[in-house]
């Protein structure tokens, strides 16, 4: 998704003032900031929802790119009344993360346990992202299978030990997939 680590602050100033994010997304979030009624039910950006240790911020940005500007709802329902305005509105397409559906996956116990002796291993993505309790599902589908490595080299490793069974990242945001 990013050229150079340059890029890689972007989401820090969506924040602020939606700049940077997806029309459909900026519409929608507008929308809940002008109507309580509408954002009923409707959480934010995941960027906005999400909070990262700046020692593991390049590497969480880089897996997540593009689905930081998902945005998270509370239910189908409201999904579908979000999905619905932007169709209206001829706004469109937004992805979104309804609470009540999205459940994650996680490493077996095994596995963790073989990846956690890995040289070079920081800690699995998901676990490094600071969030409320009822994103986990959440956090967990996106990056629930997803480990961070201290460089590349530790990365391909790790990568080959395993038969390329799940992406990995680096510190300094080089994926594996």
């Amino acid at each position: 998704c990013y050229d150079d680590a340059e890029q890689v602050g972007i989401y820090k100033e969506m924040e602020k003032n939606l700049e940077g994010y997806y029309r459909s997304v900026r519409e929608v979030l507008h929308a809940c900031r002008q109507s309580a009624d509408f954002g009923k039910g409707i959480h934010g950006a995941l960027a906005q929802l999400i909070k990262v240790d700046k020692k593991y911020e390049t590497a969480i940005e880089i897996t997540l790119c593009s689905s930081l500007q998902n945005i998270v709802t509370e239910s189908e329902e409201d999904a579908k009344r979000a999905i619905e305005f932007l169709k209206k509105n001829k706004m469109g397409r937004a992805t979104f993360l309804p609470i009540s559906s999205v459940k994650g996956k996680s490493f077996d116990t095994n596995t963790l346990n073989r990846i956690k002796k890995c040289e070079g291993f920081c800690g699995i993505a998901s676990e490094l992202v600071t969030a409320e309790s009822s994103y986990s599902g959440i956090i967990t589908s996106l990056l629930g299978k997803v480990i961070v490595v201290d460089k590349l080299d530790n990365a391909i490793k790790i990568a080959r030990t395993f038969g390329y069974s799940f992406r990995i990242v680096t510190l300094e945001g080089d994926l594996l997939n």
